[in-house]
């Protein structure tokens, strides 16, 4: 069974009262719900901000004709109203719960409105292990959704793309997967453009290959029906990933500074957490800080943990597509700070040698990590 831009294994889930799952796709969310249409009533209301989720939570109370308004004693009644015995059995997804301020604990924003107890059955979408976590989810109660691979990826770019009008380019097709890192958005993205502009998939590898061209590919808009955004308002695959970096410089001091560095680094494939310990940055040189920092980083896909170990510690990667994403955002929104970054990342690559890496490196699945001691930081650059 499929569903738009994922394949979806056909499977049921048993559903049991006051079930909590958490789960990443949205489209998995609606595979989880369909099988249960007709049977219990199902809401969907979103989580990505408080406004959002006010007004559709608001609109579940005048639907079911218990309560409406607009101020916060509505939403109250609207989750007593859930949790009361007038509801019923019940099916509630809040979607793109990301913010974790609005999640964490239960008099935050939006957390203090989720209905608890052991009615119904309540699925949250997040990219956040913290949200998750601080929603009490473990265990079998979580289904996290892993990376889409190279055959998923395949099948929905050619879902949205006829390459049989282009015999011999599989190849190309191959590598623009690769180099879009087989993100959902960026290969729904690019399909719309290479079917809208009769693009070949050699040609539209060469646009992406180009760096003077590069940006300008990237930022070209299109329109995904299953992907919530602004009203009348295209998308870009360049855009998509501004208002990742734009969440993180705003809500993650430590992971923003550890990205500003990394994005400007001439090594994307081979970063050592060791080097960004002893890069200087305020705090990140702490364990706790480091590691809750990075682990940002790898929730919002924006960084991969590899095999590799230099003393002791993971090693990371940034994908090309990420960090030529990256950069076009700072130099558009931080253009006075983007030579202090590109300072500080060339100093920290001059102790990353290759015999740092010869000597350190090994092919073993690295542990958690561990501390090192306090190197003292230094003044960060304005991020405004």
């Amino acid at each position: 069974m499929g569903l738009g831009r994922y394949r979806v294994w056909s499977y049921t889930l048993p559903i049991a009262k006051g079930s909590l799952i958490i789960i990443r796709k949205t489209q998995i969310a609606l595979e989880y719900v369909y099988q249960y249409k007709g049977r219990r009533p199902v809401f969907w209301v979103h989580g990505s901000s408080l406004k959002k989720f006010s007004e559709e939570f608001n609109n579940i109370g005048i639907s079911q004709a218990t309560i409406g308004g607009e101020d916060d004693n509505a939403l109250t009644l609207v989750k007593q109203w859930f949790e009361g015995p007038n509801s019923g059995e019940w099916i509630l997804v809040v979607d793109n719960a990301d913010n974790e301020r609005d999640f964490e604990n239960n008099s935050s924003p939006i957390a203090q409105y989720i209905p608890r107890g052991p009615k119904g059955t309540l699925i949250i979408t997040t990219r956040s292990r913290q949200v998750a976590s601080r929603l009490g989810c473990h265990g079998e109660t979580a289904i996290e959704v892993p990376r889409m691979g190279p055959e998923e990826a395949k099948q929905l770019f050619l879902s949205h793309y006829e390459a049989s009008s282009h015999p011999g380019h599989e190849k190309a097709v191959e590598d623009i997967l690769g180099s879009l890192h087989y993100l959902p958005l960026a290969l729904v993205g690019a399909a719309a453009y290479m079917t809208e502009t009769y693009t070949s998939p050699s040609n539209y590898l060469g646009m992406l290959k180009s760096e003077d061209v590069r940006e300008k590919l990237l930022s070209q808009e299109f329109d995904d029906i299953y992907r919530e955004a602004p009203t009348g308002v295209a998308e870009s695959i360049l855009s998509i990933f501004f208002t990742t970096f734009e969440q993180i410089t705003k809500e993650h001091h430590d992971a923003a500074n550890i990205l500003r560095l990394i994005t400007f680094m001439k090594d994307h494939q081979n970063i050592p957490e060791d080097a960004i310990r002893r890069s200087g940055l305020e705090g990140v040189d702490d364990e706790l800080t480091a590691r809750n920092a990075i682990r940002k980083l790898v929730d919002f896909s924006l960084v991969t943990k590899t095999s590799s170990l230099v003393k002791g510690l993971p090693v990371y990667e940034l994908h090309r597509l990420v960090q030529n994403s990256a950069e076009a955002y700072f130099k558009k929104h931080e253009r006075r700070d983007v030579s202090i970054w590109m300072d500080r990342a060339q100093k920290v690559e001059t102790f990353v040698s290759p015999s740092h890496w010869s000597s350190a490196a090994s092919s073993q699945q690295p542990p958690e990590p561990h501390g090192m001691g306090r190197q003292g930081g230094s003044q960060q650059p304005s991020t405004t």
